[in-house]
């Protein structure tokens, strides 16, 4: 295949993409991705020796601990080198091309999605962490510990400011707080059943634009929340 070609089979990644033979640190083939952040067109970029966009990659791919790492999901932050000698912090994951490992297709994800990738994962390991922990429920002496527990919890993995928990009170038509962490004072601590069910027995949004409906709306507009 000629580059032109390459070029275009790497336009099916969204991320800045460029094909390189390891050997010589040439670059042969680019998507317009790569383009967009260099600040290079396609055809400078084929010019380029793949030093000038990445000055510390030859060093790693030397270590066969940090290749190791450059050519895994893992992947190396390094800095690209911009037209305009702008540094910008991406992380870059290689992927070796047939059974002469001659060449590999360089990804290179910049700093903030790289970040809001990690942030992702690491709200999915909280979520992981929070289940675990609401397992020692099970084995607290009393009810309200257990509710402490699964107050906390909850509000750790909702990020959520104020949380509580309600039940059906026999006596009167109304859900009434069992517990509450409130600190702002947004929550009531009795919600009349008509409201409930009119309003809170499904997930409710209610942007600054419309007229709240619900009390706990009314509420929360009263509070700039």
């Amino acid at each position: 295949m000629i580059p032109d070609e390459v070029s275009h089979l790497l336009d099916i990644s969204p991320d800045p993409s460029i094909l390189v033979s390891i050997k010589e640190l040439e670059i042969l083939a680019t998507n317009a991705s790569m383009a967009e952040l260099s600040g290079y067109t396609r055809i400078e970029l084929l010019t380029l020796h793949l030093d000038t966009l990445l000055p510390n990659l030859k060093p790693l791919i030397q270590d066969p601990v940090t290749n190791l790492e450059l050519h895994s999901l893992q992947g190396r932050e390094l800095d690209l080198i911009t037209r305009r000698k702008q540094k910008i912090t991406t992380l870059v994951q290689a992927k070796t091309l047939g059974k002469s490992k001659r060449f590999s297709v360089f990804r290179l994800v910049p700093g903030e999605k790289s970040k809001r990738s990690k942030d992702k994962a690491a709200r999915a390991t909280n979520q992981l962490d929070g289940i675990l922990e609401l397992s020692r429920i099970f084995y607290q002496p009393s009810l309200d510990q257990a509710l402490e527990i699964i107050i906390q919890v909850g509000k750790s993995m909702l990020t959520a400011e104020s949380l509580g928990i309600y039940k059906i009170d026999s006596n009167h038509p109304q859900l009434k707080a069992v517990i509450l962490d409130n600190p702002s004072g947004f929550l009531p601590t009795t919600i009349s059943t008509a409201d409930f069910f009119s309003h809170y027995k499904d997930n409710q949004f209610s942007p600054p634009y419309k007229p709240p409906l619900a009390p706990v709306m009314v509420r929360a507009a009263q509070m700039g929340s």
